[in-house]
């Protein structure tokens, strides 16, 4: 198993693609055997203040001891081979809302709208490993994610929209 990051982010780009806001994000695997990553987004979190959108595509936040923790739905997970360039897309839906925690709130339910298009930066924290992985049930999921994604690579990129004249994802 990985000890390091070894896949690189390229560039983060956003833009409206076919009427909604989505976010690519291109990574590289400069090593040359295969690598394998998550691809499914499992935390967003926004920071008003510094205008920073932080994607997680891990799980090591999650408490393994929750309930959350004890059901996760296990990730997609992308074969990247060596030496090559692989895609990530995130699409956000119109009027994405968050609900706040209770130390946040001190303990009322609230909702917040997060808008990702207001974002000026982007930090994206990418999980991957150097082998598949493979979910024993008699363990718990959690855990098990939690330690096969703990080589994570993290990237902050000013947010950037398309070239002009261009859609995220058109290469001409």
């Amino acid at each position: 198993m990985l000890k390091e990051p070894v896949i690189q982010v390229q560039s983060v780009t956003t833009g409206m693609v076919d009427g909604v806001f989505t976010i690519i994000i291109k990574i590289y695997n400069p090593d040359t055997r295969t690598l394998y990553a998550y691809a499914s987004p499992r935390r967003f979190q926004y920071d008003q203040a510094t205008k920073t959108l932080t994607i997680s595509f891990h799980d090591q936040h999650i408490d393994e001891d929750s309930q959350l923790g004890k059901h996760l739905l296990e990730p997609k997970i992308i074969t990247i081979e060596g030496k090559t360039e692989e895609e990530i897309r995130v699409k956000f839906p119109q009027g994405l809302k968050r609900l706040k925690s209770a130390t946040e709130t001190g303990g009322e339910a609230e909702v917040e709208e997060i808008h990702p298009e207001e974002a000026t930066s982007i930090t994206v924290e990418i999980a991957h490993q150097d082998t598949p992985f493979y979910y024993n049930p008699k363990n718990n999921n959690a855990a098990q994610l939690k330690h096969w994604g703990n080589v994570i690579v993290r990237k902050n990129h000013p947010m950037q929209g398309p070239q002009q004249g261009k859609t995220p994802g058109n290469r001409r």
